[in-house]
């Protein structure tokens, strides 16, 4: 099954499947992956794409993030994208679990900007090509415990 999100900033509406997350930003989702869209107390919005493996509902693990330190997404295990528009700042911010486990692909063109766990959806929606570019993100490697857990059972 295929499972895709995608996050479009531009001037016009991408497609009917979009729906309208904030003026300008639009978002598809397809397949099972669960997208959850909020306020804070703050009037800062977000976008929650994919899930935490802990019994806590996702607005307290961003709302505690917000108020924090990154540390606190960092210890929130699970397979997600974040994404924060701050109100005050008029900026949008991407943040990931740690280990990246769903990818991101990014492109800006004169059709504007998108986000994609899919390369093509990229260059679809921005009407560019598909090429190279420099990388946005820096990823670490980081292993769950119970993946190691479960590598020395089997040893």
């Amino acid at each position: 099954m295929k499972i895709t999100f995608d996050l479009f900033n531009g001037h016009r509406i991408p497609s009917n499947q979009f729906k309208e997350w904030l003026s300008g930003w639009w978002y598809s989702s397809e397949g099972h992956l669960p997208v959850e869209k909020g306020t804070l107390r703050n009037g800062d919005e977000w976008l929650f794409i994919g899930w935490f493996f802990s019994e806590d509902k996702s607005i307290n693990i961003i709302s505690r993030f917000v108020t924090t330190t990154i540390e606190t997404l960092y210890k929130a295990d699970g397979e997600f994208i974040l994404v924060l528009y701050s109100k005050c700042r008029g900026d949008v911010k991407i943040y990931r679990d740690r280990t990246g486990i769903l990818p991101l692909f990014y492109g800006r063109y004169s059709q504007g900007m998108a986000i994609s766990t899919c390369m093509r959806n990229v260059a679809k929606l921005t009407g560019m090509e598909t090429s190279p570019s420099p990388p946005l993100f820096v990823q670490y490697p980081v292993y769950r415990r119970f993946f190691a857990h479960k590598v020395f059972q089997f040893i």
